[in-house]
């Protein structure tokens, strides 16, 4: 009888041990079928898109990826939203691609430690892209992008300046402005990171004045056309010259008409002004003064 149990225990180990490796096997095969095209994944906890021309953060990356690795790309905007629901991620690698965009906030991720910026097209970060996250994460690096030293990177030369820099400050330039052009972060003073105009205004809100003026512009523009179109045509046929010397003709010949003398004893009345102009005769003295004068 204790033999039988005995068996029937190891029959019922080895029975749950088959369970579990099949469980873990099923889990890891729904994994590795959930991996983006073109990339590797390793039992779904790292995740290589190295080198695949890829444009976008790929989608339908495994949940409980850990490490996440898209050098070597051609993306232009880094959108951390579409991998929010990465809550494992530890490493995220996005160098040498052509991101000058950050969508998104790294507090989303918990976890995250260490982040590779570097050789991309950033020229300034926003505070916010990182949020509380500055607190927990080990280092980021931000060597090799084209920075624009003005006031908006006075945080994260703060930053790097810190007992405990989370920012490596290692090999960052200062691509513009041009009094500032070669230098290394490291190696100026935060009051030289001055923005000449609109001084304390973010990009955006620089972006924000710079629209409301344009439409403005086109607004009053349009109201302008507007009322030009809506004057009423002007009457007459101005610049006609042949109307100018009717015009210039008729009163004359009027005046003719009226001044013309009265009939007299001899029966024959002398011929008027209107008469003569018409027969090709020369005027009186006085009508062609008149005329003259005109």
């Amino acid at each position: 009888m204790a033999s039988g149990r005995s068996m029937r225990s190891i029959f019922f180990y080895v029975a749950c041990i088959i369970l579990l490796l099949t469980i873990g096997s099923a889990t890891s095969q729904h994994t590795t079928d959930r991996c983006p095209d073109g990339c590797d994944c390793e039992a779904g906890q790292i995740v290589n898109c190295i080198g695949k021309n890829l444009k976008f953060v790929p989608e339908e990356i495994p949940e409980d990826t850990v490490y996440l690795n898209l050098r070597n790309n051609d993306m232009e905007t880094l959108n951390l939203n579409i991998i929010k629901a990465l809550l494992n991620l530890k490493g995220l690698d996005v160098s040498s691609n052509k991101i000058s965009t950050i969508l998104g906030s790294f507090e989303q991720f918990p976890k995250i430690s260490d982040i590779e910026l570097y050789n991309n097209k950033l020229m300034t970060l926003s505070s916010s892209t990182f949020g509380k996250s500055i607190t927990w994460i080990h280092y980021v690096s931000l060597y090799d992008n084209p920075w624009n030293c003005d006031c908006n990177l006075r945080w994260m030369k703060t930053q790097m300046d810190s007992s405990e820099p989370k920012l490596s400050p290692r090999m960052v330039k200062c691509e513009t402005p041009e009094e500032l052009r070669g230098n290394y972060t490291a190696d100026i003073d935060e009051d030289m990171l001055v923005c000449k105009k609109m001084e304390g205004l973010s990009q955006q809100d620089i972006l924000l004045i710079s629209g409301l003026g344009f439409a403005v512009l086109v607004i009053t523009a349009g109201i302008g056309i507007f009322i030009h179109c809506q004057k009423p045509p002007v009457l007459g046929l101005v610049g006609n010259p042949a109307h100018q010397r009717q015009n210039e003709q008729a009163p004359l010949l009027n005046v003719g008409v009226a001044a013309a003398p009265s009939s007299t004893g001899s029966g024959t009345a002398p011929k008027s002004v209107l008469g003569r102009f018409r027969q090709g005769l020369p005027d009186e003295p006085d009508s062609r003064n008149l005329y003259q004068s005109s």
